[in-house]
C-alpha cells in the first residue's frame, strides 16, 4: 500500500468517525435544545465518541473482509471459469465469436474505460449509501437518547447534579458534559441551565 493511499484512508476513517460523532448530538441536541457551541467538545473527544457509537460495525469489518477475500477467491478459482466457458459456448452458438475478432481495437478500449467508469460508479454508490445509512442511523440514536431522557424526568429516575450557584445548592437533571461545560435541567420546569465542569457533584438515579 502507497503512503498517498494510507493518508487517505486515515483521513476517510477521521471524517467518518467525526460525521458519526456529529450526528448523534444533532440528534440529541435538536430534541432537548441544548446549545452545540456552549457545550463543545475538542477532537478527540468526538473522534473517541464516534468511534464508540460504531463499534460494533468496526469489530464486524475483520470477519467482513475475509467474507469479500473467500468470496474473490471462489469467483476467482471456481464461478469464473465457469462463467468463461458458458460465455464461449454462447459465442460460439451464435456465431458472435468472429465478431469480436472484427472489432477495432478503439472499440475495446472504449468498452473496458466504460467497464471502469461502472465499476467505479456502483463502488461510489454502494460507499455513498452505506455512509449516509450510517449518518442516519447515529441521528436517530441520538433522538431516542434525548427522548429517554426526558422519559427518565418523568419517571423521576433521572441522573442528579448539584451544583452551588448564588450561595445555595441547586439540583438538576444531568444531560450532557462537554470539553468545558456540561449541561442540566430543572425537572419541574424544564428549564435548560448550562455550568462549568468543575465545582459540582454527580449521583446515579438508585442514589437519590
Amino acid at each position: 500500500m502507497k503512503i498517498s493511499d494510507s493518508a487517505f484512508f486515515l483521513a476517510g476513517i477521521t471524517a467518518f468517525l467525526y460525521c458519526s460523532s456529529t450526528a448523534y448530538t444533532h440528534g440529541y441536541f435538536g430534541v432537548l435544545g441544548l446549545d452545540s457551541d456552549v457545550l463543545d467538545r475538542n477532537f478527540h473527544q468526538i473522534l473517541y465518541h464516534g468511534m464508540i457509537e460504531n463499534l460494533e460495525l468496526i469489530m464486524l469489518l475483520p470477519f467482513i473482509f475475509i467474507c469479500g477475500v473467500l468470496f474473490i477467491y471462489f469467483y476467482v478459482t471456481t464461478l469464473n471459469p465457469v462463467l468463461i466457458k458458458i460465455s464461449e459456448k454462447v459465442i460460439k452458438k451464435t456465431n458472435l465469436k468472429n465478431k469480436r475478432k472484427e472489432r477495432s481495437e478503439d472499440e475495446i478500449k472504449i468498452d473496458e474505460k466504460y467497464e471502469r467508469l461502472l465499476r467505479k460508479s456502483l463502488i461510489f454508490c454502494f460507499a455513498f449509501t452505506v455512509f449516509f445509512s450510517i449518518m442516519i442511523k447515529n441521528e436517530r440514536e441520538g433522538r431516542d437518547a434525548a427522548n429517554n431522557a426526558l422519559k427518565m424526568l418523568d419517571d423521576k429516575s433521572y441522573h442528579k447534579v448539584k451544583i452551588f450557584k448564588n450561595g445555595e445548592n441547586l439540583e438538576f437533571a444531568f444531560l450532557y458534559c462537554g470539553a468545558r461545560n456540561c449541561a442540566g435541567i430543572e425537572p419541574e420546569s424544564r428549564e435548560i441551565i448550562y455550568f462549568p465542569q468543575n465545582g459540582h457533584s454527580y449521583s446515579q438515579p438508585n442514589e437519590i
